[in-house]
């Protein structure tokens, strides 16, 4: 009996790291995506960009504006049926345009996650990152 307490304490403990190592991986992964975004805007910046060019015309403020504009965002329902494959789950995400199933799949090999993937339907925002996308499917 103590020992089935000490197990099912141990599992819950397991559970709460595996979940914390889920949520930082994530996090780093949409870090890199975001910092390699940044860094392609900065490439395709001209000599035309400058401070002296009007606001209008400056990458900065167009990204200020970008943000701070309020856009309807199309919503995107997908549903992912109970014993599917990674494969299909990723073949399914790139149907609906929110992540390639190549880049899927080797975020899946890469972080060892199939077995995790949560059936049941879902709802995302057509602006969601890949980030966001794995970590609702996930976590759901």
């Amino acid at each position: 009996m103590l020992a089935a307490k000490k197990t099912a304490k141990n599992r819950v403990i397991f559970d709460i790291l595996f979940g914390l190592g889920i949520a930082l991986l994530l996090l780093g992964v949409f870090l890199f995506l975001q910092r390699q975004g940044m860094a392609n805007r900065v490439e395709s910046m001209t000599d035309s960009d400058n401070i002296a060019a009007p606001a209008e015309n400056r990458p900065y403020s167009h990204l200020i504006f970008e943000q701070l504009s309020i856009q309807e965002e199309e919503e995107i329902e997908l549903e992912i049926p109970v014993g599917i494959s990674g494969i299909m789950v990723a073949e399914l995400l790139e149907e609906k345009g929110l992540i390639k199933a190549e880049d899927f799949h080797t975020l899946m090999l890469l972080f060892d996650i199939e077995r995790r993937l949560k059936a049941g339907k879902y709802r995302f925002s057509e602006n969601d990152s890949p980030v966001d996308v794995l970590e609702k499917i996930l976590v759901k």
